[in-house]
């Protein structure tokens, strides 16, 4: 598996994979997931929050497919 950083790119897939966490982890209707991954990974959001200089986002690859991502913000 090899990490690296994310790109405007893999917006489509780590809507995917937050999709399926918010699923399985939460009891949302599917309209309140879907509206909510739309609006935090839309291409524009998502390039938005790759430019802010305190997110750090990440992918893990495995075999080229995106597998996992882990987004966090650097706080004072």
């Amino acid at each position: 598996m090899d990490v690296r950083e994310a790109t405007v790119d893999d917006h489509e897939a780590i809507g995917e994979i937050a999709n399926r966490s918010l699923e399985t982890s939460y009891s949302l209707s599917p309209a309140t997931i879907e509206s909510a991954v739309e609006e935090w990974y839309s291409p524009e959001a998502f390039a938005e929050r790759l430019e802010d200089d305190d997110a750090l986002v990440f992918v893990a690859e495995d075999d080229g497919e995106t597998a996992a991502f882990s987004e966090s913000v650097v706080t004072e």
